[in-house]
């Protein structure tokens, strides 16, 4: 849990960053990030290739992240499954909230 709520931490941190420069630069790549709230292979490039190389690119790029990487819609939309399960599908939720809702 210790390290779901670090990575969501980063996520914050690197969003907002990345947001207060957006109007800064004109001429950036976009990267769009599929992760999985629970996953580790999203947790561990987050936290070992991204956010050590952020400070470095982040003039260079506009980061969207994208919390649902591996989830498929079911019952026509209504409902979600995630690959690492439901406590996976509530994270996602609820960082999507966030990135929604952050200035």
């Amino acid at each position: 849990m210790k390290r779901v709520v670090s990575v969501l931490f980063v996520l914050a941190a690197v969003t907002a960053v990345n947001t207060a420069v957006l109007g800064a630069a004109t001429n950036r790549v976009k990267v769009t990030l599929y992760y999985e709230h629970l996953c580790p292979d999203s947790i561990r490039w987050v936290s070992t290739q991204l956010a050590p190389n952020y400070d470095a690119l982040r003039d260079f790029m506009e980061i969207e992240f994208i919390p649902f990487g591996k989830a498929k819609s079911i019952n026509g939309g209504e409902s979600f499954q995630c690959q690492h399960g439901p406590k996976e599908c509530q994270g996602n939720m609820l960082q999507a909230c966030v990135l929604h809702y952050l200035p």
